[in-house]
């Protein structure tokens, strides 16, 4: 038996005043000004699975649309009668599609079909030939974004297989890289498959998480650190780790997929690596330049990945709160030489070329 778990996490109860009766968005939404891009889309049509432990489908912020529990072979509607004892399915489901009304949170794309495949037990441990049976689970329903926010450490050929599968149908499958940080220099599986997108954390400083782990195969790093999302009994809890910033991620590919669906684009999404071109080219680069271990590509930009068109422009309301600074390694248009910052809501250059940032980071 291969086994997988949901790793090191950080957890903590939460009670907010009146979450219950009003809205309260995580700094992770706010931040990436989420209610902007949802005028565009919300994410609505497009499946998500969450391969975790079996979501609460009690829980009054969430809309499951379907799903098996595959840890106890029995209908996934078990849950609309018993609440899970492990919170980790239903925290993740809230991350990615909490509903916009007018309590509690909401999730990146509020309008996408959730769908929980159980294949984490109430210790919040499972077996790869569960998680394999799931893959083809979703294969077979045609869901469009898998997110598994698990790990192990080891490579077994049936289960590379499945994601392999999974991967040739065009399914994105956004893995967490894991909560091990440089302990062992290397991603928990199935985040090592060059497959699938391997995601690192960031807190609210936009600086990578301290428990984030490093790998060559990382792509992309988004917020995972102090996230408040859904917990069963109806409860809201705020958890750390890269299982939190994976359905992030996975939440902005369906809106990406969605928008692209509604309204179209020079550049197309239907392969997983259209996908992935439109997260790393659009992302900002930290830490060292160009892809690295620690957050991959660099920081995810949510609303410049959306409308990636095959070029990226450098404009201050695509980009995240403050000022972007820059250090380039040869001249750019408008003056900008050396490390500069652009003035907000100007145009540096419609078709700004990305191998000429050395290094960008958020200023204030």
């Amino acid at each position: 038996m291969y086994k997988v778990n949901i790793g090191p996490l950080s957890k903590t109860e939460v009670s907010i005043k009146n979450i219950k009766k009003r809205q309260t968005l995580g700094w992770q939404i706010s931040k990436y000004k989420f209610p902007k891009m949802w005028a565009k889309t919300k994410g609505a049509g497009i499946k998500v699975a969450v391969l975790d432990t079996a979501v609460d489908l009690r829980h009054p912020d969430l809309k499951i649309a379907g799903g098996y529990d595959f840890v106890n072979n029995r209908d996934i509607n078990y849950y609309k009668t018993h609440h899970p004892k492990e919170s980790h399915g239903t925290h993740v489901a809230g991350i990615i599609g909490a509903r916009n009304n007018k309590f509690g949170i909401v999730g990146v794309a509020p309008e996408c079909e959730l769908y929980s495949c159980a294949v984490l037990g109430d210790d919040g441990s499972g077996d790869c030939n569960d998680i394999i049976k799931a893959i083809n689970w979703c294969i077979k329903e045609r869901i469009d974004v898998i997110n598994m926010s698990l790990g192990g450490g080891a490579d077994f050929k049936q289960y590379y297989k499945a994601i392999r599968r999974a991967y040739d149908a065009n399914i994105p499958i956004v893995c967490a890289g894991g909560n091990s940080n440089w302990e062992t220099g290397y991603l928990d599986f199935p985040g090592t498959y060059n497959e699938t997108i391997a995601v690192a954390s960031i807190n609210s400083k936009m600086k990578r998480s301290v428990f984030s782990s490093i790998g060559s195969n990382i792509d992309i790093a988004a917020p995972g650190s102090d996230i408040l999302s859904c917990t069963p009994k109806n409860t809201y809890s705020i958890f750390s780790g890269t299982s939190m910033a994976t359905p992030f991620v996975a939440g902005l590919i369906a809106l990406i997929i969605a928008k692209h669906r509604t309204t179209g684009s020079k550049s197309p999404v239907i392969t997983v690596e259209d996908v992935r071109e439109h997260l790393t080219k659009t992302a900002i680069d930290v830490d060292f330049k160009g892809q690295d271990s620690y957050t991959g590509h660099g920081l995810i930009n949510p609303l410049l990945s959306m409308n990636y068109d095959g070029t990226v422009t450098v404009k201050y309301s695509d980009l995240i709160n403050g000022n972007l600074k820059l250090r380039c390694d040869r001249k750019v248009p408008r003056k900008s030489v050396g490390k500069s910052v652009i003035p907000k809501g100007k145009i540096v250059n419609t078709k700004f070329n990305k191998s000429m940032i050395e290094r960008a980071i958020v200023g204030k």
